[in-house]
C-alpha cells in the first residue's frame, strides 16, 4: 500500500505507481520506493548482477562509502541497517515520521548523484545487461522491483514458471514427516533450556525453522497446508519439549532425593513421578500399586489381605494429593506458557514463512 504522500510525490516527478511501488527514473537513476510500518524504503538501481562476487563487493564498498556520506540523523536514516547495497540495488530505510518524504527526496537529490563517479551500470537492464533505451519494463520478483528489456520480462516470466513446473507439486505425507523431524529436533533444545529453568521465544522460532526447513527438505507441498503443518509442528516440539524437559528435571532429582539410597533406580524414579504427580490421581495409583503386590499371591494368603478399597483408604495421603494437584497445576502453568511463547515465536517468523512458501513468478507492474 503506497500512502497519499508518497502517490503524490509519484505525480509531482512523473513517477508509475503500481502493486504497492513507486517506480521509475528520476535524477538519471531508476529508483524504486515503498513503505510499511514505521518506515519508507528507498532503493536506488545500480547495476545488473555481476557474475564475479569479489569484484561486485568492491564496487559496492564504494557505492557504500557515497550512500554513508549524509547526516544520517538529519535525513532519518536510523539503525545499523539504514544504508546497504543488495543484489544490484542501494537501499535506503527512512523513519516514517510526518514530512517524510522531503528526507527521501533531498536524499535523491543532494546524496544520489556522487553515485555517478564511483558506478556505471544503471542504464541497463537487471536481466540481460543490455543498454535500456525504450520500452523498459518494471517487474517483481521475489520481493524486488527491476527494470528490464519487455522481452526479458517475457523470457524471465517463462523461466521462473518452467523452474517451478520442474519442481513438480510436492507430497503432504513427505512434508509432515519433515516437519516432525524437525519438531522433534527443536524440542530438544527446549527440553534441556527448560531443565535449566528457562523458557524463551527463541526456542519457537528454532522449532518453527527447523520444521519449515525439513517440510521444504522433504518436499512438502506448498500452499497453506504447509503453514498449518509447521504450526501443529511446532505446538508438538514444544509439547515433545516439554515433556522431555520434565523428563530431564525428574531424572536430576533423583540424586537431590537420595535414590540410591531408597533403593529405586532412576528410570523407576522417573516413572514414579510421571505417574505419582502428572498422569495418575492418587487413587489409581493406589490400586495399581495393590494390584502389584496381590499379583503373586495365592488364594489363601489373599483371603488375609485388605481390599483394594481398604488399601486405598490406609494409604492414601493428603499432603501428596496436595502435593499432586501442586505440581499438575505447575505443568498446567508451565507448558501454557512455553505454548505461548512457543506460538509467539512462530507467529513472529510467519512473514518469512508465508514468502517462502508463495510460488515464485514475475510480476509486470503497469
Amino acid at each position: 500500500m503506497v500512502g497519499m504522500a508518497m502517490r503524490r510525490y509519484a505525480r509531482k516527478h512523473k513517477l508509475n505507481c503500481d502493486g504497492g511501488y513507486v517506480y521509475g527514473k528520476i535524477n538519471g537513476r531508476y529508483v524504486i520506493l515503498d513503505e510499511g510500518y514505521g518506515f519508507k524504503r528507498l532503493r536506488i538501481y545500480l547495476y545488473p548482477p555481476a557474475p564475479d562476487p569479489e569484484a561486485e563487493s568492491k564496487v559496492a564498498q564504494r557505492v557504500l562509502d557515497v550512500l554513508e556520506d549524509c547526516d544520517r540523523k538529519a535525513l532519518m536514516l536510523k539503525g545499523k541497517g539504514a544504508i546497504a547495497v543488495q543484489r544490484g540495488f542501494a537501499v535506503l530505510t527512512f523513519g516514517d515520521v510526518t514530512g517524510s518524504m522531503k528526507y527521501v527526496d533531498r536524499y535523491i537529490h543532494k546524496v544520489m548523484p556522487g553515485l555517478d563517479a564511483v558506478v556505471s551500470g544503471g542504464d541497463r537492464c537487471a536481466c540481460c545487461g543490455a543498454v535500456l533505451e525504450k520500452d523498459v519494463r518494471f517487474v517483481e520478483l521475489d520481493g524486488v522491483v527491476q527494470p528490464v528489456h519487455a522481452a526479458c520480462a517475457t523470457g524471465l516470466a517463462g523461466r521462473v514458471e518452467d523452474e517451478e513446473q520442474a519442481k513438480g507439486p510436492g507430497s503432504i505425507l513427505a512434508g509432515i514427516l519433515g516437519a516432525l523431524l524437525g519438531a522433534v529436533l527443536g524440542a530438544i533444545p527446549w527440553a534441556l533450556t527448560f531443565m535449566a529453568g528457562y523458557i524463551a521465544v527463541v526456542f519457537g522460532i528454532v522449532i518453527s525453522l527447523l520444521a519449515d526447513f525439513f517440510y521444504g527438505k522433504f518436499h512438502g507441498r506448498r500452499g497453506a497446508v504447509r503453514l498449518i503443518i509447521v504450526a501443529l509442528a511446532v505446538i508438538l516440539g514444544i509439547s515433545l519439549g516439554q515433556a522431555g524437559g520434565y523428563t530431564l528435571l525428574f531424572a536430576k532429582n533423583y540424586d537431590a532425593i537420595g535414590g540410591k539410597a531408597a533403593e529405586i533406580s532412576r528410570a523407576g524414579y522417573v516413572r514414579f513421578s510421571w505417574e505419582e504427580f502428572l498422569l495418575y490421581d492418587q487413587n489409581t495409583v493406589l490400586g495399581i500399586e495393590y494390584d502389584r503386590q496381590i499379583a503373586n499371591l495365592s488364594e489363601a494368603e489373599l483371603a488375609d489381605c485388605m481390599t483394594r478399597e481398604e488399601f486405598i483408604e490406609t494409604y492414601y495421603s493428603l499432603d501428596i494429593e496436595n502435593y499432586r494437584l501442586d505440581m499438575r497445576a505447575e505443568f498446567r502453568k508451565n507448558y501454557l506458557l512455553g505454548l505461548f511463547m512457543g506460538l509467539l515465536g512462530f507467529l513472529g517468523s510467519i512473514r518469512r514463512l508465508q514468502n517462502k512458501n508463495r510460488r515464485r513468478r514475475v510480476r509486470e507492474l503497469n
